[in-house]
């Protein structure tokens, strides 16, 4: 069974697709209603915590091999162009 999701809001009993839904011709389903802090992908903490209990399982030592100057020299970790302050 293929699952998909799809961000809704309910209007005077009506359910009111708030994205474009591509289901073809004609199709059944079963609707899921969460309150919107328990929404699967619902983003209710900032982005810096979200990152953070990401990153927490990284090991230091990984973080070590990270360039210093990667915001300085972005180009170049990017896109490989040449050093702007060659030490």
């Amino acid at each position: 069974m293929k699952k998909k999701q799809y961000k809704v809001k309910i209007e005077n009993g009506n359910i009111i697709p708030l994205e474009s839904i591509d289901t073809g011709e004609s199709r059944e389903g079963i609707v899921v209603f969460f309150d919107k802090d328990e929404s699967p992908g619902y983003q209710s903490k900032p982005v810096w915590e979200a990152f953070d209990e990401i990153m927490k399982d990284v090991p230091k030592e990984e973080f070590k091999k990270l360039p210093t100057d990667g915001a300085l020299e972005h180009d170049h970790y990017i896109y490989g162009t040449p050093k702007k302050n060659k030490k």
